[in-house]
C-alpha cells in the first residue's frame, strides 16, 4: 500500500485508513551523509476504517472518517482530531515513556493494563527521543493510559464527541535515553 504523506512542518503526517500518524523528522548524520529520518510516530484514531478528504487550499486540508475529522495546517504545532460519537478515540505511540506528567504534576507511570484519569493535560518524555509531548482532552473527559517499556497510549472511555489535541512541545534531548 503507498503512503500519503503530507509535509506539514513542524511534523510528517502520513493519512491512514484509520486515521492520522504524525511524524517529528530528525536528522541523523553519518560521516558525508546527512538523513532525515522518519522513524517514530504517533497516532491518532477514531477506529473508523476509510477517509476522504473534504476539504483543501494551498496551507491546508480537512480529513474527515466517519466519527472523525482533522483539518491540518501547515506551520501549526497542533494535530487537532474532533469526534462526533466517537466509540473509540486514541493517541497512541509504539514508544517507551520516560516522563509522565497530568495536569502539569509529574505522576507514576500507568500500569501496562491501565490506569484512569480525567485532567485535561498530559505530558509525556518519550525514552528513546527525550521529545515531550503533550495531549490535551476536554476537562473531566475519562481516558485510560496504558504505558510500556514500548508503548503508550490514551484512550477515551467513553463514546465521545469532542477533541483531542497533540503537539511537541520540547525536541531537546538530554542525553537520559537509554
Amino acid at each position: 500500500a503507498g503512503r500519503n504523506f503530507i509535509t506539514q512542518l513542524p511534523y510528517v503526517l502520513n493519512v491512514v485508513s484509520e486515521g492520522i500518524e504524525v511524524g517529528y523528522p530528525w536528522l541523523m548524520p553519518q560521516g558525508n551523509i546527512v538523513q532525515n529520518i522518519i522513524n517514530r510516530h504517533w497516532t491518532i484514531s477514531s477506529g473508523d476504517s476509510g477517509f476522504c478528504v473534504s476539504a483543501a487550499d494551498e496551507l491546508s486540508v480537512r480529513f474527515k472518517w466517519a466519527t472523525m475529522r482533522s483539518t491540518v495546517v501547515k506551520g501549526s504545532p497542533y494535530i487537532t482530531a474532533t469526534y462526533s460519537g466517537a466509540a473509540k478515540a486514541l493517541i497512541g505511540t509504539q514508544q517507551g515513556v520516560r516522563g509522565f506528567f497530568v495536569d502539569g504534576e509529574e505522576t507514576e507511570m500507568p500500569k501496562p493494563d491501565g490506569t484512569t484519569y480525567t485532567a485535561h493535560k498530559y505530558s509525556v518524555t518519550l525514552r528513546d527521543s527525550d521529545e515531550q509531548w503533550v495531549i490535551w482532552t476536554p476537562p473531566h473527559t475519562p481516558v485510560l493510559v496504558t504505558a510500556s517499556p514500548a508503548t503508550f497510549a490514551l484512550q477515551v472511555t467513553i463514546r465521545f464527541t469532542g477533541v483531542l489535541r497533540l503537539a511537541l512541545v520540547n525536541n531537546c534531548t538530554t542525553g537520559l535515553d537509554n
